[in-house]
């Protein structure tokens, strides 16, 4: 119904899916945790993302067989909701050493990075999450909607399939009270316009800032 009502008043919709997050209740987590996982280092534990609100979830590795999990879930939710598009959060790609990802694709890492020893099985999943945003373009079609969270992490590769990119939602506090000097601005700020971009405004725009600005 409200997909329905919004259609009405000309209002898209969207709808949100985390690019790292299972959650534990889920059957794909007890079944592929271990499997599609990230370990972000040496120690061989997943990592979850807890908050005072509880668990969001579990972060996986695009380089394994979550990246087609992710797909078919999209994919399903799409062909029984008519929306208009998706919106990506933890759309980023992030180091894993979990060794049952390695030599899926050529972007493995080794060696020496400052003080930082990396493991021979380390990797990024930047080719698979690029891999997501060819498909999703496909699925939603050259007018569907995407829409990127990216705070902290603009980056054109990926928002070059997107039509609206959401940043600023946390980390600098009141604008009204406390904006940064120029040069100290967030990326985001500052970042070549590719897209149209919007802010999250809890933490960093004050209850009594005019509508306009929220």
């Amino acid at each position: 119904r409200v997909i329905e009502l919004s259609h009405q008043y000309g209002i898209q919709v969207a709808t949100y899916f985390s690019n790292k997050e299972l959650h534990p209740v889920t059957k794909d987590y007890q079944e592929h945790s271990e499997q599609w996982g990230r370990k972000p280092d040496d120690t061989g534990k997943l990592h979850h993302n807890r908050t005072d609100h509880g668990e969001f979830g579990v972060q996986m590795c695009l380089k394994s067989g979550w990246l087609g999990a992710l797909e078919r879930n999209i994919d399903t939710v799409l062909k029984n909701h008519k929306l208009d598009g998706i919106y990506y959060d933890w759309n980023v790609a992030l180091y894993c050493n979990n060794p049952l990802h390695v030599g899926k694709t050529s972007n493995g890492v080794t060696g020496q990075t400052g003080t930082l020893a990396l493991s021979p099985t380390g990797h990024w999943d930047i080719d698979e999450l690029l891999q997501l945003m060819e498909w999703t373009r496909a699925r939603v079609g050259p007018k569907g909607q995407i829409l990127l969270h990216n705070t902290m992490a603009p980056m054109f590769a990926t928002e070059n399939f997107a039509d609206r990119v959401v940043g600023m939602e946390w980390g600098y506090g009141l604008l009204s009270r406390s904006v940064p000097p120029v040069q100290e601005l967030p990326l985001e700020w500052s970042f070549v316009g590719a897209r149209s971009r919007g802010i999250i405004g809890y933490g960093s725009v004050d209850k009594s800032a005019p509508p306009q600005i929220g």
